[in-house]
């Protein structure tokens, strides 16, 4: 399991996989695509599994649409006001000390860490 496919898994989102049987490729959401489908089967793969470090952003559009939300605000310490605003102001998460963007999955992997830690 990658690192994307493991954040997805803890915050319950979907994850794409393509599997070849009985002369259909299927994959793990329910589609189906016929005999002869790969190319497109693999395409709707790299088309709706996210790539969390290469866009540490929308780490955050999954992560403030938790219930405990401020418990992660609060964990990596952007304050205890609680204010989603200010969090998105902290590029921190999301861009290198040269202000280059982050991506190495800092941030997805700090998220994932954190959830982990809640189950």
């Amino acid at each position: 399991m990658n690192h994307n496919q493991r954040f997805c898994e803890l915050a319950g989102i979907c994850w794409h996989e393509i599997v070849f049987a009985e002369g259909l490729y299927r994959c793990s959401c329910g589609q189906v695509f016929p005999y002869g489908g790969k190319i497109i089967a693999e395409e709707h793969v790299r088309k709706l599994n996210p790539d969390f470090a290469a866009e540490p952003w929308r780490v955050s559009e999954v992560m403030i649409q938790r219930k405990d939300w401020f418990s992660f605000c609060e964990k990596i310490g952007i304050g205890d006001d609680s204010r989603p605003e200010k969090w998105v102001s902290d590029v921190s998460y999301f861009v290198d000390s040269s202000g280059k963007i982050d991506r190495t999955g800092k941030f997805r992997d700090l998220a994932t860490e954190w959830m982990e830690g809640r189950k």
